[in-house]
């Protein structure tokens, strides 16, 4: 389409350009890279000595052509293998070592004293409890 602005001889040729591909008959203002270029004279003479395409090509607005890997490419996240975090849940079926008593895994909690080693036993069909005292 940009193509067809700065290559067409005639105004009626651009206006009919514009409102087949814009809906608007309006030459729109032309950033490039964030720089202002113009309207559609301004890119006929840019296009008219050469300049046009070169100016595109720099700011990364034409392609190269078809390509087998993806484009842009961009490095590989670097990380860090240090300091490597250790896990804070304790692993199922296990007791935590600062639990004596009735362990529940599923609530990864230990219940105290206030369950005894015969409730523990009790609660282990029911809710998985492992006694982990003496």
């Amino acid at each position: 389409e940009l193509e067809t602005l700065v290559t067409s001889p005639t105004g009626a040729e651009v206006r009919s350009a514009l409102i087949l591909s814009t809906g608007s008959n309006l030459t729109p203002y032309v950033y490039i890279s964030g720089k202002y270029v113009g309207g559609y004279d301004q890119l006929a003479l840019l296009h008219s000595k050469g300049q046009l395409l070169p100016m595109l090509q720099a700011a990364g607005c034409i392609a190269g052509g078809p390509t087998t890997t993806p484009q842009p490419t961009t490095a590989a996240p670097t990380t860090s293998l240090s300091p490597t975090p250790a896990p804070t849940t304790t692993i199922p079926g296990t007791c935590p070592l600062t639990c004596k008593t009735c362990y529940w895994p599923k609530g990864d909690e230990c219940l105290g004293t206030r369950v005894t080693k015969n409730d523990c036993a009790v609660f282990m069909e029911s809710h998985s409890t492992k006694w982990c005292g003496a």
